[in-house]
């Protein structure tokens, strides 16, 4: 499983992955990969970034996928590409049916959503459809969401996990400037990461903004490792290591 972190206000947009791939093979030693990339740019006009946690294959091919799509007019593209990919992996492999169905993608763009123009970041998942008539839910502004490591539902990490969930559905980053978000966010990767064997401390971050400095919209992209990005934060030098991507 994945770390995700993600928030979005009015003026902005982040989104933070970790780096590890789990193995559930019996014998695999180690039983994970570090430094895989899940956080990906979306090229297309109006974008920005594609992550998720859940079953590996299937992410892959549901963000290659939505990758490829060149001209998106519709929201409902992405959201019904991901729809497709997960219903003939559950045809190709029923058995392995509940783990592509607690599978979760998320991805960020800037536009219209109900009336509203402004920066989204959007959740898909088959679970979702337990409680809704949709699998596409959208985050809120000021909320934080976290998609936490599947390892945290242990006996043992239980307790802390709903410790930690209670204080991040308290946050509200609705207010705060981008380097004020960027340093809330990572201290809660840093806490989700620090206590699961399932997340890497590397860390990916996706921004998105509008630069009154250039006077365009801008994507940018860091990875790094958790404690020297909160160093940089702490600093107020963070912003200065991202590098802009399409």
């Amino acid at each position: 499983m994945t770390t995700v972190v993600m928030a979005k206000t009015d003026n902005f947009s982040i989104i933070m992955s970790d780096t590890r791939e789990t193995f559930y093979e019996k014998g695999a030693m180690p039983p994970y990969e570090d430094g895989v990339q899940k956080l990906y740019s979306i090229e297309a006009d109006g974008m920005g970034f594609i992550t998720g946690a859940g079953t590996a294959s299937l992410l892959k091919e549901a963000k290659r996928r939505i990758k490829e799509i060149q001209k998106i007019y519709s929201i409902n593209e992405v959201n019904d590409v991901f729809k497709e990919t997960v219903d003939e992996f559950i045809s190709s492999y029923p058995e392995f049916a509940n783990g592509f169905s607690e599978t979760y993608i998320a991805y960020s763009f800037y536009g219209t959503m109900h009336g509203t123009e402004g920066y989204h970041i959007i959740l898909l998942s088959e679970s979702y459809l337990e409680g809704s008539d949709s699998y596409a839910q959208e985050l809120y502004t000021g909320k934080v969401r976290v998609f936490y490591p599947s390892d945290l539902m242990k006996e043992e990490k239980l307790q802390r996990l709903n410790q930690l969930f209670e204080r991040h559905e308290n946050i509200d980053v609705t207010n705060m400037a981008l380097p004020r978000a960027l340093y809330e966010l990572l201290r809660i990767f840093k806490e989700v990461s620090s206590i699961s064997d399932e997340s890497s401390s590397e860390c990916e971050i996706g921004i998105f903004f509008y630069s009154k400095l250039t006077g365009s919209f801008q994507k940018q992209q860091l990875t790094g490792e958790v404690n020297k990005l909160l160093s940089f934060a702490e600093k107020n030098k963070l912003l200065n290591k991202f590098k802009d991507v399409k």
